[in-house]
């Protein structure tokens, strides 16, 4: 799972993961902020030109979410289908 956080927000996720319990390399959560993207085509959008932020993320444009506000429910989300994704396998 992509999880887009605030610029900086990235670094603070594997110590956030590992206080609520989880390995971060056991679960499939992926944090991008500032420097990252995730490439979603089609690159243009109708005669309106290529698709581009409307305002990049800073840190004084909160518009993102900090790593900390939504980590415990994302990392339970990927740690139980990370578990069931191995029962299935056994």
């Amino acid at each position: 799972m992509y999880f887009f956080v605030l610029p900086g927000a990235a670094a603070k996720v594997p110590d956030l993961v590992r206080k609520l319990g989880w390995a971060p390399a056991s679960i499939d959560l992926v944090t991008r902020g500032e420097g990252h993207y995730v490439a979603a085509p089609p690159t243009r959008i109708g005669g309106f030109g290529a698709v581009q932020w409307a305002r990049r993320p800073t840190p004084a444009n909160r518009w993102l979410p900090d790593a900390e506000e939504l980590i415990s429910a994302l990392a339970y989300a990927c740690g139980r289908e990370a578990a069931e994704a191995r029962s299935r396998t056994q």
